[in-house]
């Protein structure tokens, strides 16, 4: 699709929602695997003056139902695989008007998203003078399933804020980015959305595998690639590379989780001619803290593979990103701490989210006195550069999944040989963590590991299995307030 055809397909689209009745502030709910169809939907809505929300692939029918209710959303798009779980949540929640599907199968209860394409575009709004820039018009969901995911609210304010960066780019237009990130969370989409500002060409894989990626950089040669830590650990392990031909890689980022030390260098000396490796700190509630400093155009033409290396920080997330204030504090104190010293990271930004829906308390715990407190810990050095050194907080990061244990134990718990259960992140060199469980089995009763295991996993979402293993133990430790004290089942692994 050229940028001629986006900016018609735009106006079609939005003026087809507002002709069946979508208004100013009314909720979307996009859901599918990376098609051209998911930015494009999110980009029309805001254009008629909606709000959108993106949901995970992987959320089972009842979650759906509950996160939809929660948004009330009145027009769902999705696509084939998922068009029959939505059609059936779409029957008990009457609100919802319209589900769209994207391709040329039919499916009862959907109408074709190409056939908003076919719209003449006329009533798509020339301004949005109606819209609050501080309103809301993004939602997305942090980790969990139904009763535990917080739904993060994200304004207009927010969303250019977002995008700001991408108007000061460090390559030239039409340069090739191949794009493996989930368009389903907020990061995926506002780079596939930030890299339109570029007028970048961007190619999205939707069936990934990390044989596609290969394939995909062979034919597609482009300069730049988006990459999670687990690509990285793969391409260094994959003993076939020599079958590809990777030599148009320049520039690598990386999202979602740390990147092991090993292959942060190793992956240097994978890809011939890769130059910058852009490992980013950020999460969806502030946006980008912190990324390396990209060279400018001529500065990239003068380098070469022991420059790049000699240049490159081992370790570092970077420095502090445009727009934004970091501070390290100590967690029990809330004293600010000084460089080389270690605490939990804070952030402040005029671009972070406006709350969580519907949760106040949340809000409050998260934003105080103005700084978002991410429960990560880490520090700063002389130099300015950030280092990520591990969380406060409890969620395990399973590739680019923030998993929160307290949903897997309580599936654990559920079975009815189980008195108590605790899940950890088991530390893994691909993964990042991998979801690992301590279990009590209640008095008299008998149950194996393999048999618990197939029980989560069966209930579970796919980043939620039990990857990491189980082990029975005899007391699960906590705290007197009853919170499992974790580092102390961490020293067990």
């Amino acid at each position: 699709m050229s940028y001629c055809q986006l900016m018609s397909s735009l106006r079609s689209v939005a003026s087809a929602l507002r002709k069946r009745g979508l208004k100013t502030g009314d909720n979307v709910v996009v859901i599918g695997r990376n098609e051209i169809e998911l930015p494009l939907m999110s980009m029309a809505v805001w254009r008629a003056g909606g709000t959108q929300a993106c949901l995970s692939v992987n959320l089972p029918r009842d979650a759906i139902e509950a996160r939809i209710k929660e948004i009330g959303s009145k027009f769902v798009l999705t696509d084939y695989a998922r068009a029959g779980r939505i059609v059936e949540v779409a029957k008990r929640l009457d609100f919802i008007r319209n589900v769209f599907v994207i391709g040329n199968e039919a499916v009862a209860g959907c109408a074709q998203f190409d056939e908003l394409l076919k719209d003449a575009g006329d009533e798509c709004p020339d301004n949005l003078n109606d819209v609050d820039i501080n309103s809301m018009v993004w939602l997305a969901y942090t980790s969990g399933t139904t009763g535990t995911a917080k739904c993060l609210v994200l304004s207009h304010r927010t969303v250019v804020g977002w995008l700001l960066p991408y108007n000061v780019p460090r390559m030239a237009t039409k340069t090739k980015i191949l794009f493996v990130n989930n368009m389903n969370n907020t990061g995926g989409l506002s780079i596939a959305i930030g890299s339109t500002t570029c007028h970048f060409e961007l190619y999205c894989i939707s069936n990934f595998s990390e044989e596609n990626l290969l394939s995909a950089i062979d034919s597609v040669k482009p300069p730049a690639v988006n990459m999670f830590p687990a690509h990285i650990a793969w391409i260094c392990k994959y003993p076939h590379l020599k079958q590809y031909d990777l030599s148009s890689v320049k520039i690598v980022s990386v999202v979602g989780s740390l990147l092991n030390p090993k292959y942060e260098r190793e992956i240097f000396y994978k890809l011939p001619n890769l130059l910058i490796l852009n490992n980013v700190y950020g999460m969806s509630e502030v946006g980008l803290v912190c990324r390396q400093r990209l060279p400018t155009m001529a500065e990239m033409a003068a380098l070469d593979k022991s420059k790049a290396i000699a240049r490159h920080v081992f370790g570092s997330v970077g420095t502090v990103h445009m727009f934004c204030k970091l501070k390290v504090i100590n967690p029990d104190t809330g004293d600010k701490l000084g460089a080389n010293q270690v605490g939990e990271i804070c952030v402040q930004t005029p671009f972070m989210l406006t709350g969580y829906l519907n949760k106040p308390e949340e809000t409050a715990n998260f934003l105080r006195e103005g700084w978002a407190h991410t429960g990560d810990k880490g520090y700063y050095d002389d130099n300015e550069q950030v280092f990520i050194v591990g969380r406060y907080k409890e969620l395990i990061k399973f590739r680019n999944n923030n998993i929160l244990p307290s949903n897997i134990e309580s599936h654990i718990v559920s079975h009815p040989t189980v008195e108590d259960a605790a899940v950890v992140g088991l530390p893994h060199d691909e993964d990042g963590e991998r979801p690992f469980a301590f279990v009590v089995l209640s008095s008299g009763k008998k149950a194996s590991a393999d048999e618990l295991m197939v029980y989560v996993n069966d209930s579970v979402m796919d980043e939620e299995k039990l990857r990491g293993g189980l082990r029975f133990i005899e007391k699960i430790p906590r705290n007197d307030l009853g919170k499992i004290i974790r580092p102390e089942l961490m020293k067990l692994l």
